[in-house]
């Protein structure tokens, strides 16, 4: 993935989810990929459609993101955000979508009400949720979490062929794509940065207790007597979970141990197997949240996060009130 830019489509209702989406454009510039979406072209008709089309055309992967609204509605009677999403999938575009967990906790200006908008809202979530794997979001730190996971994972197990500077002279065709992703993805920096917001502050952020606290990892398991299921683990529980192992490295196999041993014991003791997708989103959140760093598929605890550890044995409240540069940990 050297050198290689991907650009990345980021779909949802336009109002309502302003904040939501600059939070994912975030999340994929801070990896230094290309977002592309609505900001460019929030008006919904069918001559704005025909051109979003082109430009999902251009786009290596498709984010989805669904809160408590439906969205307009276009003479076929879908919203614009299904017509992108059909016209994603029928592209072949890996998809990557975000649906919120409850929009009771939504704010109600944000929640559609009438009986058949929700309707057709249920019927579109039933639809994505159908024959692939979804994500749910609860608050935006959430969300931008899970979006730099699972943009990681489709990165590395989905790869496309994205965008590359090219060393020898580009034809005109070439030049005018080129600038026009540039001028794409300066209105999103743009958009994003007003307010004194920066990239810095999602480093900040991700290194931060607060956006701990929120963290979530979901995880996949196969159960003999109930079949697939999932269970999630907050960052606490990872922490807790895996503190010993930490300390002194961890790979795969013992993240795997690991997650066997807390799902048979506190989930499921039916339990036959761990999804090796689950495995690698643990060893990715210790990576995302720069708790640990990775080094021939060992993952080492870095130094500036010894701390954390003490969460093993104390409220992670109670730990960060105290922490200390010195803080000792007991192993």
């Amino acid at each position: 993935m050297a050198n290689k830019k991907y650009q990345v489509f980021v779909s949802s209702t336009f109002v309502d989810l302003k904040d939501e989406r600059q939070a994912v454009s975030k999340a994929i510039l801070n990896l230094g990929h290309i977002p592309a979406g609505m900001e460019l072209f929030p008006a919904a008709d069918v001559d704005q459609l025909s051109f979003i089309k082109k430009v999902i055309d251009d786009c290596d992967y498709y984010i989805l993101i669904i809160g408590g609204r439906y969205g307009s509605l276009s003479d076929s009677g879908l919203s614009f955000t299904e017509l992108e999403y059909q016209y994603a999938v029928e592209s072949k575009k890996p998809v990557l979508a975000f649906l919120h967990r409850d929009v009771n906790e939504l704010k109600s200006a944000n929640v559609d009400t009438e009986k058949d908008r929700l309707q057709k809202l249920h019927d579109f979530k039933e639809r994505v949720k159908s024959g692939r794997l979804v994500e749910f979001w609860s608050t935006i730190e959430n969300l931008e979490a899970k979006t730099l996971i699972a943009l990681t994972n489709a990165f590395n197990e989905q790869p496309q062929i994205g965008w590359r500077r090219d060393t020898g002279e580009l034809s005109q065709e070439m030049q005018a794509r080129f600038e026009k992703m540039r001028e794409a993805q300066e209105r999103v920096r743009e958009w994003w940065s007003s307010g004194n917001k920066k990239i810095a502050e999602l480093n900040e952020r991700l290194g931060s207790y607060e956006s701990l606290e929120d963290a979530i990892v979901e995880v996949r398991y196969y159960s003999s007597s109930l079949g697939t299921q999932s269970v999630e683990l907050s960052a606490e529980e990872i922490v807790r979970e895996f503190a010993a192992e930490i300390a002194n490295g961890i790979n795969s196999d013992a993240i795997e141990k690991g997650l066997f041993a807390y799902i048979s014991h506190k989930v499921d003791s039916d339990v036959d197997t761990v999804a090796v997708s689950s495995i690698n989103n643990v060893a990715l959140f210790l990576e995302v949240y720069e708790i640990c760093h990775r080094e021939n598929g060992v993952l080492t605890l870095l130094p500036g996060k010894k701390w954390l550890l003490k969460a093993a044995f104390k409220p992670l409240k109670k730990v960060m009130a105290t922490r200390t540069i010195d803080d000792e940990i007991p192993f």
